[in-house]
């Protein structure tokens, strides 16, 4: 579905069909964005992430019904609904980067900030500066999927902060887009 850009409470009830349903409120943000310089998606945080065969990369998501899957190499994203993981899970942030110099004759390159910080003690507990993403981009297409897998394993249990940043070779960069999650 398509919204104007603002700030929203989403609320979503669900039923099993019986006398049960349950409710999720979240906040939703959404940015404005012009299509003019680098931009980025909110993040996605999963914990459910699967194979999917025969991906067609070049797809045009509109013949998908309005529903665009997250697909990073070859794996199917599906967002988490509470951001509450345990240290034994394989969890990703996802996110997509919009540059349309990347649509040009000599794109940019194209880069990744990422770190995670404590948020009780601000501590960073991670921070890999700029990742490289040449890999990730796909000739004439302005927007790059990212996928970058979270060390749960390593860290304690408490509550964090995801931080992503894209930048280019041109000069132009993104503010942070941040993503908290709990972990058991």
């Amino acid at each position: 579905f398509d919204i104007a850009a603002g700030n929203y409470k989403l609320k979503v009830v669900f039923s099993s069909g019986n006398d049960t349903f349950g409710k999720v409120e979240t906040p939703l943000a959404v940015r404005p964005y012009d299509g003019k310089k680098i931009g980025l998606s909110s993040i996605a945080l999963s914990n459910n992430a699967v194979k999917v065969a025969d991906v067609d990369q070049a797809l045009d998501s509109q013949l998908l019904d309005d529903s665009k899957p997250l697909i990073i190499r070859g794996l199917q994203v599906f967002p988490s609904a509470t951001n509450h993981f345990k240290k034994t899970d394989k969890a990703i942030a996802y996110i997509e980067v919009y540059d349309p110099s990347l649509a040009g004759e000599k794109p940019p390159q194209l880069g990744m900030e990422y770190r995670i910080i404590d948020t009780k003690t601000g501590a960073k507990k991670l921070d890999v500066g700029v990742m490289d993403t040449k890999d990730l981009i796909k000739p004439g297409n302005p927007m790059v999927p990212i996928g970058v897998n979270l060390p749960l394993e390593t860290l304690v249990p408490g509550t964090y902060r995801v931080d992503l940043r894209a930048e280019d070779s041109a000069g132009n960069s993104t503010d942070f887009r941040i993503a908290e999650f709990e972990l058991e």
